[in-house]
């Protein structure tokens, strides 16, 4: 049996409509993960999204914030420093910062028409052009690289995860993401499938037995000669039992999904148009099989344990000389279980089927 490599990925952003104040639900909880990760020798791979960044970056600098308040500046010194500790940065967007209007230090008005990567307005335009999918990366891939080669010279922006996993139609944007250098995407969930009117993705298509496989035109089929690599979020299925006995699990320890402090509400609940799970339909999924990220914000040690062991089951028999990469995600705004995650990397370090990241060895991403 290969060995397994778990790879610690988290969506460095505020809520999706621009809620949560920065230092409450993004850099504090990024400290709290990168410390917890220290304490066992990994790291945790930023996807850090830029679009917000920019937004946040240029109302700063127009003094349109409260003197105490400077996000931009917050932002850049948490992400130079996590380079200099050894963690990594690649790219991640949620283009409805594209257009933009301030109405106080937490509280913006987006173009939610921008929130999937394929609406972006210019199409894949030129890479002069920051409303355009090749200006996107463009911009976005050297922005992360003047970030971190300040502090690291040899940092390369090789890996990229779309916003709310909305990538899809993405021939266009895979075509763009080869020619400007991104060899690994990582927004795959497979089995996973949405459609609520703001995000829309389906990975029902995507392979459950491969840990990774070459792309060209689609995200889920497998092409050899694919220049990009997709390698997905781990998923596996729980049944019903197994859903509410985690979700009792929760509610049992407390297990927030909000760091101390983090007040922001994501856009899903905010937003008016988009289609909400009435209560009988809540109850129908709990009791219907279906997927889950192997997530470690907000959830229990329990949940995260069972998806690791499923990983074990599902490449048993596979045969590799490398250990097999199983990705988990996760997002600061979300991390108010730091016990379960310290539990879950102690019971990692115990077992001999699955490793983690070494600080001291080069990045998954970068490698």
């Amino acid at each position: 049996m290969a060995k397994l490599k778990l790879i610690l990925t988290a969506d460095y952003e505020v809520f999706g409509n621009g809620s949560g104040h920065v230092k409450n639900c993004l850099t504090r909880p990024a400290e709290e993960i990168m410390r917890i990760c220290e304490s066992h020798d990994t790291r945790v791979t930023f996807f850090t999204e830029v679009c917000e960044y920019w937004a946040f970056r240029e109302m700063q600098e127009q003094g349109w914030f409260s003197a105490e308040y400077r996000p931009a500046s917050w932002m850049e010194e948490q992400l130079k420093d996590a380079v200099k500790r050894g963690h990594d940065l690649q790219l991640h967007f949620h283009p409805q910062w594209l257009e933009y209007e301030m109405i106080s230090d937490q509280e913006w008005k987006l173009n939610y028409d921008l929130w999937r990567l394929p609406n972006v307005p210019d199409g894949s335009g030129n890479e002069n052009d920051p409303k355009s999918i090749s200006g996107l990366f463009a911009k976005g891939k050297k922005t992360l690289e003047d970030l971190a080669r300040s502090v690291n010279p040899d940092y390369q922006c090789r890996a990229f995860r779309a916003g709310s996993w909305c990538i899809q139609p993405e021939e266009e944007i895979l075509k763009v993401m080869a020619n400007t250098g991104i060899l690994y995407d990582t927004t795959v969930a497979p089995g996973v499938k949405l459609d609520d009117n703001l995000s829309y993705y389906d990975f029902r298509n995507a392979p459950e037995d491969l840990p990774s496989w070459n792309i060209s035109n689609k995200v889920d089929r497998v092409d050899e000669s694919g220049k990009i690599t997709e390698v997905p979020i781990f998923t596996a299925d729980l049944n019903s039992t197994q859903q509410i006995q985690f979700q009792t699990t929760k509610k049992l320890r407390r297990i927030s999904n909000r760091p101390e402090n983090c007040t922001g509400e994501p856009a899903t609940k905010t937003l008016d148009f988009v289609k909400k799970d009435s209560k009988f339909k809540k109850i129908v999924r709990l009791y219907t099989t279906r997927p889950y990220m192997l997530d470690f914000c907000g959830t229990s040690f329990d949940e995260m344990m069972f998806l690791i062991e499923a990983a074990k089951k599902r490449y048993r028999k596979f045969e590799s000389e490398e250990p097999v990469p199983i990705v988990a995600i996760g997002h600061p705004k979300n991390f108010g279980n730091p016990k379960e995650f310290k539990s879950l990397l102690e019971w990692v370090d115990k077992k001999d089927f699955i490793e983690l990241e070494s600080l001291e060895e080069k990045s998954f991403w970068q490698a």
